[in-house]
């Protein structure tokens, strides 16, 4: 037995939510009006068009695409945002650790690119590639010949 949630009681697809900043610029512009119909109301996406409450979210494309003019982290999504809203205690840990590198803590990218399709940056794409730079000298260093180091490197 099949059915289909056409009125948005089960679950809800959501492109974009008007009340978090900064997450509506990659929605295409020929989606449906009645698509972007939903909003974030007392901790709560809800479904304007027929006054639902979805229990599960979707976000596809737009929902999860990386928004690099976000106001406030470059590469966020509404997927991270709405995860924000909904856990501020636990995403602003995340984000400080994120934040506060140190030789013994995580280093890796911030907490909202893993979550918006691996947002990579190309500041973030250089650091990589420095890091992958340093590797190979380490390694010519102990089994290589140490002055080929800066050669392979290259």
């Amino acid at each position: 037995v099949a059915g289909l949630d056409s009125r948005c009681e089960i679950s809800q697809l959501v492109l974009a939510l008007p009340e978090l900043p900064g997450t509506r610029s990659q929605v295409p512009q020929n989606v449906p009006p009645d698509a972007m119909k939903v909003a974030y109301v007392n901790g709560r996406v809800v479904n304007t068009l027929f006054g639902t409450t979805p229990m599960l979210l979707h976000f596809p494309g737009p929902g999860h695409w990386p928004e690099v003019d976000h106001t406030d982290r470059v590469g966020s999504c509404v997927a991270y945002e709405l995860l924000r809203k909904q856990n501020p205690s636990m995403l602003s840990l995340m984000e400080e650790r994120s934040a506060t590198h140190g030789s013994s803590k995580f280093f890796g990218p911030e907490p909202w690119k893993q979550v918006c399709t691996y947002y990579i940056s190309p500041f973030d794409y250089a650091g990589y590639k420095l890091g992958d730079f340093g590797d190979v000298a380490i390694w010519w260093y102990f089994h290589g010949h140490p002055g080929l180091a800066l050669a392979a490197a290259l």
